[in-house]
């Protein structure tokens, strides 16, 4: 009896009682640590691989209730560190363009209307509430930064002088910034991901994506007119930067100096353009009373292969959900890679049309995740969109 024990001891010893760690694929090229993720996640003990979506409620632009408010679309989705929730209005109303709710939906104001009187702005981009807690606004025409409080007053702003789209201020006081310029004879756009300094002076330029003015090019890529972007994310001292126009699965990793700590690449199984993908492209060219659009559509050119993903972003432990071409296991949903803090696969969902550019609506369907929940912005079969909220559990 007495040496069975020992045998058991023994081999918890050399087993680790338990299973064992999946030992992590990791490269350095020119300095930099390659984390290499295959087809299947990795086993990570103590990493939870299940996530359940419980829909808590929704804020529905159908609802009589909230077309009483003036909010007629909803555009983009921020929250603040209380829970507080910021939609963004449609860019064409003449009503105010932000709309506050508590954390149960329940509304509290509407701030900021468009023009150029005090506190009115003439070009404004969505709103970002930063990980410290800034609430800004870019105004790409007077090329200003605008930071607010929660209850919509303006209480700073800065000046740039370059065509930025959006900025977002990071904690070590520089600025994270997505510009587009054009080049001299139209020919293409540079869309750049910039670092500027706490005085708007450009420090480094992390990812640029040159794109080919559609009405030159000889051919036209049907995929990217409508899913070609450059892609961000900020969490937890890290930028994750992408860009879903390309072969490689691979999004990259920088500090808020600017300097890439990390690539995370992975293999993924290609996803064929499907004839379904090309009407919803091609239809809204096709039909166009214009001849000039009409004849883009015959110029249009489809690869083979979707790009190896589309969209992503973060929730409150750093996790970042990749969403893929890959069709889930219920109608309407793709499948999303979800990589831990450092960069590893460890596990895959099933969710909705999340974060993605949705082709019959021709808007960005914007996700965000803080505080346990899920925020997405989901377009109705009437037309109408609706923001759902979702309180996530993981096991």
């Amino acid at each position: 009896m007495k040496n069975s024990i020992y045998i058991v001891v023994i081999l918890c010893f050399l087993s680790g009682c338990g299973p064992k760690q999946e030992k992590v694929e990791r490269i350095m090229e020119g300095g930099v640590e390659v984390v290499i993720n295959h087809l299947e996640p990795y086993q990570i003990k103590g990493e939870p691989s299940t996530l359940h979506l419980e829909e808590e409620f929704t804020i529905d632009t159908e609802d009589d209730s909230i077309l009483a408010l003036g909010l007629t679309d909803i555009m983009a989705i921020n929250v603040d560190p209380n829970g507080n929730m910021y939609l963004w209005n449609s860019f064409t109303t003449k009503e105010n363009l932000v709309y506050k709710f508590d954390s149960n939906g329940t509304f509290q104001r509407s701030f900021l209307k468009r023009g150029q009187g005090p506190e009115e702005m003439q070009a404004p981009t969505l709103p970002i509430i930063t990980e410290s807690g800034e609430f800004v606004i870019t105004d790409y025409f007077p090329r200003k930064l605008f930071f607010f409080d929660f209850d919509g007053s303006v209480i700073k702003e800065v000046s740039y002088k370059t065509q930025i789209w959006v900025v977002y201020p990071l904690e070590n006081g520089n600025y994270f910034a997505e510009e587009a310029r054009r080049a001299e004879d139209g020919a293409y756009t540079d869309n750049l991901m910039l670092l500027y300094d706490h005085e708007m002076r450009e420090i480094k330029q992390l990812m640029n994506y040159k794109e080919e003015d559609q009405r030159r090019a000889a051919k036209i890529k049907g995929t990217m007119i409508e899913r070609s972007f450059i892609l961000w994310a900020i969490s937890k001292g890290k930028i994750y930067a992408g860009n879903n126009d390309q072969e490689e699965y691979e999004i990259l990793v920088y500090d808020y100096e600017g300097h890439l700590l990390r690539k995370i690449k992975k293999e993924y199984s290609p996803v064929e353009v499907s004839e379904e993908y090309k009407r919803k492209i091609l239809g809204p060219y096709e039909k166009h009373p214009n001849v000039i659009v009409q004849d883009i559509a015959k110029k249009i050119y489809f690869p083979k292969y979707m790009p190896p993903y589309q969209s992503f972003f973060y929730d409150a432990e750093g996790r970042l959900f990749v969403m893929t071409f890959e069709e889930g296991p219920r109608n309407g949903e793709y499948i999303y890679d979800v990589f831990d803090p450092e960069g590893l696969f460890i596990t895959r969902l099933g969710l909705g049309n999340y974060g993605n550019w949705d082709v019959i609506s021709r808007t960005q369907l914007v996700v965000i995740a803080k505080q346990n929940r899920l925020y997405c912005i989901q377009q109705k079969e009437s037309g109408f969109k609706e923001l759902v909220i979702y309180k996530m559990n993981w096991e």
